[in-house]
């Protein structure tokens, strides 16, 4: 399969890096004449399946004025490659072709249903269609998953989550006992993820914990040694974060000053503490939110400690002086050099930012604290909705 691998790789990556929603924007150079190349040239299958690579490598190099051109485009290249992949079907495409073309259609349907909701019925009747074709190998094992992916993804909105979560769980089992593959195998690793992002702090953990056990058995078929060691870490993780609920939050450091900062001394505050860096761009971005709630909740008795895990020192001191950070600034590089802690290893932090919210008492009462939810939590915790 060497010959297309290629442009299945265009396809998969390029129309989900080119998504409008996970976009920047970027200066205008000169626009696509999107119009002029979206015509599926007369010829076989093969030049049909290299023209729309090419169609792809041109938008992709495209930089836009604004996201809403960029959006108008992406969706005509996702319809676009709906109609080359049932072109090519019709070209008596050889085994290659045709796999290709299937995996292009899937794809270009399934980006079609998150532009449009009302597409995703039409997603998943072709997704029935090729699930039963075993010569399509993989794709026809994600689409056989398609429906639990997808069931997946609405039970955001379940009024009673454990529950229904614990009702999916039972049909996901189901399904990876009758389809032992590793895109099966992977559902139940999404699943874990799905939980740990979505289900209710504390009550979760558990949960967790629970899926694990009953889902590690089932891996044993995979021969996949990653999707174990990933529940394995689900596991852990549940089961470190649970503990952390239970007792009271520690941290020390040297701050900016090169004095050392004790977490009790804030004994009797709502204290957040962050773990951050100057060159970690979602960090920056809280950054404006956290100066507003800190300064709408400071004289309540709200603290935060960043805790900084810069290697330059310098640059660090540099960028809080500049931005007039007013809270406690502590850095691991200086706390190790004292011989402290490294609390970021302590408590895990895989990815930053990483928040914790503490009560007055210093107990955990959430790490799901960016943006508008932080504001929420203190407003219940300073009793001031």
């Amino acid at each position: 399969m060497t010959k297309y691998l290629p442009l299945l790789t265009t396809v998969a990556l390029l129309l989900s890096l080119a998504n409008p929603s996970q976009s920047q924007g970027a200066v205008q150079t000169d626009q696509l004449n999107l119009n002029s190349l979206l015509t599926v040239p007369d010829g076989s299958a093969s030049e049909a399946l290299e023209h729309f690579r090419k169609v792809l490598i041109a938008f992709n190099e495209t930089r836009y004025a604004s996201r809403e051109e960029q959006r108008v485009d992406y969706e005509k290249i996702v319809r676009f490659s709906i109609e080359v992949a049932d072109k090519a079907l019709s070209k008596n495409p050889d085994e290659e072709e045709k796999r290709v073309a299937y995996g292009m259609k899937f794809r270009g349907l399934s980006s079609l249903a998150q532009l449009d909701e009302t597409k995703k019925g039409e997603l998943l009747e072709y997704a029935k269609t090729i699930s039963t074709m075993e010569e399509l190998g993989p794709l026809a094992d994600v689409a056989k998953a398609l429906p639990l992916d997808l069931e997946m993804g609405e039970l955001i909105q379940s009024r009673d989550f454990l529950k229904d979560t614990v009702a999916y769980r039972n049909k996901l089992v189901d399904f990876v006992q009758k389809n032992s593959n590793p895109v099966a195998a992977s559902l139940l690793v999404d699943f874990l993820n799905f939980l740990d992002f979505f289900g209710p702090e504390k009550e979760v953990y558990a949960l967790i914990q629970e899926s694990g056990q009953i889902f590690l058995p089932l891996l044993l078929e995979t021969q996949d040694s990653r999707m174990k060691d990933a529940v394995n870490d689900a596991v852990q993780k549940a089961e470190f974060y649970e503990s952390l609920f239970k007792k009271n939050f520690e941290l020390q450091g040297i701050n900016l000053q090169g004095e050392k900062f004790e977490l009790q001394s804030l004994q009797g505050k709502v204290v957040l503490v962050d773990f951050w860096a100057t060159w970690c761009g979602p960090c920056l971005a809280e950054l404006p939110n956290l100066k507003k709630i800190y300064a709408k909740y400071k004289d309540n008795g709200f603290e935060i400690v960043g805790y900084s895990v810069d290697h330059d020192v310098a640059a660090l001191k540099s960028f809080v002086e500049n931005e007039k950070t007013p809270w406690i600034s502590l850095s691991l590089v200086l706390s190790v050099e004292a011989g402290l802690e490294d609390f970021s290893e302590t408590y895990r932090v895989s990815g930053i930012p990483t928040l914790f919210l503490l009560d007055k008492e210093g107990k955990l009462v959430s790490t799901r604290v960016r943006s508008e939810n932080l504001e929420k939590q203190l407003a219940t915790l300073f009793e001031t909705e």
